[in-house]
């Protein structure tokens, strides 16, 4: 758990225009190691910085000058009134408040606190807000990101239901939501699925300057038909392209349904370290991630009597698996019930999916299902096995925008409720398909009717395995190239009794058919588009409440070399005792990447040569060192 008293020093040249700082948690941390940034990824992972001469920029400046010193520390700014001598924006940039400052730490307040301007110390945050027009900040992470990533091991000789962590839905981060704040912080959106125009032109505003923009090059008339303008689709489109927005009008994120989505996301085809892609990244989007299961939804009001359901789609996904031992399979319902016994033996409940039980031919691929089910009571959920928190079982669906397939549909052991209609994998031309319901499955339908309360919810559900996909392309061991399309395309679904074709064709933004996450909407009168992301734990927390028993002494001993008071940033879990590192042994989630993320620090200048400062008091001369950028920052390593 690192205690971030941290302190970016930029002494590196020829390194991206912006830049965020990564720390990834490790129980135990042993030789030093630094991994420079990538060409284009933007990102730098940080270990314990290594102890050697650092090589000075090429002009010696002096550490007292406050406008230009030898040394530049970057970070929090906590005075709303502190610009670095003249040369940034007062009280640092942006929300978070980013900036150069001196980082002299002293000691004041009570508890005990340590940190100064150009640090993020965790304890000092500007505000309260007042006459001098400041906002008060009411972020703990002071901008941070936790995120959660995937280990990139490739080959093992341990089956895959004794290492489930390695088959959550990492690419699920695109519906990333902070735990805690109101309103939480995002760089996610609800649901995946949403209303797109497909290749239809860009309007003023709809890409990003400086972005190698790739446009989607499907249609809305292939799947939609003569006139039809846009589809539903399970996609992302390139970075820089924010022609489709998670509506914050129809309960979104204000984000864009593109690949920044998956910006923290890196490799996630088993290459260990980094891309494999020379140019720094292996994402191609248009296109599809690994490990992702989102879910499209509608409330059918289908009490008795006849049901069709008639759909278009169309899919583009890759039959591919991995064949080595170190497969990975998924969880179906949600990744609660255990998947093994203390004997390393499957426990095969029909929840995790395993690909070693099924074999090297067998194991699951990108598939796109079609459900029809009763609606989960929100208050009174059946999960595939019992949920707690702590000591506290929970019954109730946390998030109702953000939701499991479990929290979609009563489909769990004891309380199963639901039929899968269709389910396709591979690359699917424009289909038409139509499903006499009550025919076919007269049973199963009087059975979710009787349940639901005359109630039926539709599915329409993309569920990919890890590797093999557009998130990969750079990766030759795990590529696809989905042309663009993504994984799927819908349009023009109909029900026995819809109330009108713009129910289902998608072509409006708002009113009837449109997609709305909005939870004061109802199911039955708009589709819903969900997805449940990995669970993130990095948070701020005192430690004069951890436990301390540091060799070279207590917090206040002068052989102490750190700087570390107050709160710091633990990966622990809070709601575990001492906020355990790691998940419990033998759980789902016993062994994961926990990530912090900076937020970004800019690199470029106003102007060529010295004395353009930007707002965050950097110029070129300071960019463009000889050195290295370190991250300085105090480790605090439980106990």
């Amino acid at each position: 758990m690192s205690a971030l008293s941290n302190r970016g020093c930029l002494r590196a040249s020829r390194l991206p225009s912006v830049i965020a700082i990564l720390f990834a948690h490790a129980a135990a941390l042993s030789a030093p190691a630094r991994v420079s940034a990538q060409n284009t990824d933007g990102v730098v992972q940080e270990m314990i910085p290594e102890s050697r001469a650092v090589t000075r920029a090429a002009r010696l400046r002096t550490a007292a000058d406050g406008a230009d010193p030898d040394t530049i520390w970057m970070g929090h700014i906590y005075d709303p009134t502190f610009t670095a001598g003249g040369t940034m924006q007062a009280g640092g940039v942006g929300p978070y408040h980013v900036g150069r400052g001196p980082n002299r730490p002293k000691r004041v307040g009570s508890p005990v606190t340590i940190g100064d301007n150009g640090a993020w110390d965790f304890d000092r945050f500007q505000g309260p807000a007042a006459s001098n027009g400041f906002v008060a900040e009411t972020d703990s992470l002071q901008g941070w990101w936790s995120v959660a990533r995937a280990y990139q091991s490739g080959a093992t000789t341990f089956p895959d239901y004794v290492r489930p962590f390695f088959g959550l839905d990492y690419g699920n981060q695109v519906n990333y939501v902070i735990n805690q704040g109101a309103p939480k912080r995002t760089f996610g959106v609800v649901g995946l699925w949403h209303r797109d125009r497909g290749n239809r032109a860009y309007a003023p505003g709809d890409t990003v300057a400086g972005h190698n923009v790739q446009p989607v090059g499907w249609s809305p008339t292939e799947v939609g038909g003569a006139g039809s303008t846009a589809c539903a689709w399970m996609g992302l489109r390139s970075a820089g392209d924010v022609s489709a927005i998670d509506l914050t009008a129809n309960g979104g994120t204000g984000n864009a349904f593109n690949g920044d989505l998956l910006q923290y996301q890196g490799n996630n085809g088993n290459n260990s370290v980094g891309s494999v892609a020379v140019n720094g990244t292996d994402h191609n989007f248009p296109g599809y991630g690994s490990q992702m299961d989102q879910m499209l939804y509608r409330d059918i009001n289908s009490p008795s009597g006849p049901l069709v359901i008639s759909f278009n789609f169309s899919t583009n996904m890759s039959t591919q698996r991995y064949s080595f031992v170190g497969a990975i399979g998924w969880f179906d319902k949600d990744p609660i019930s255990i998947t093994h016994d203390n004997l390393n033996n499957p426990t095969s409940d029909g929840n995790f999916i395993s690909a070693t039980v099924a074999g090297s031919s067998n194991g699951p691929v990108d598939s796109f299902m079609v459900y029809i089910g009763a609606p989960v009571d929100d208050n009174n959920v059946t999960f595939s096995a019992p949920l707690f928190v702590g000591a506290n079982e929970i019954t109730t669906v946390y998030d109702k925008q953000r939701r499991w397939l479990s929290e979609v549909l009563r489909c769990t052991s004891g309380d199963q409720h639901y039929k899968e209609l269709a389910s396709y994998a591979g690359t699917h031309t424009p289909t038409a398909v139509s499903i006499d319901v009550a025919s076919l499955y007269s049973s199963a339908l009087a059975n979710i009717r009787s349940a639901g309360g005359g109630i039926v919810r539709l599915v329409f559900r993309v569920k990919t395995n890890r590797g093999f996909d557009d998130e990969n392309a750079g990766n030759s061991s795990s590529a696809f190239d989905s042309g663009t399309r993504g994984a799927a395309i819908l349009d023009n679904v109909t029900w026995t009794g819809q109330a009108s074709a713009a129910e289902g064709d998608f072509e409006n933004v708002t009113g009837a058919g449109a997609i709305n996450n909005d939870t004061v909407v109802s199911a039955l009168n708009a589709w819903k588009s969900t997805g449940k992301p990995p669970a993130v734990y990095f948070h701020v927390h005192s430690l004069s409440t951890l436990a301390f028993n540091d060799p070279c002494g207590g917090v206040d001993s002068p052989n102490r070399q750190c700087n570390l008071y107050g709160k710091i940033l633990t990966a622990g879990d809070h709601d575990l005792p001492a906020d355990k590192e790691g998940g419990v042994f033998g759980s789902n989630t016993q062994d994961r990447q926990r990530w912090a993320v900076s937020p970004t620090i800019n690199l470029r200048a106003s102007g060529n040569g010295p004395g353009n400062y930007n707002a965050m008091g950097i110029d070129q001369e300071i960019a463009s060192t000889t050195g290295d950028y370190i991250s300085f920052f105090s480790l605090y390593n439980a106990g």
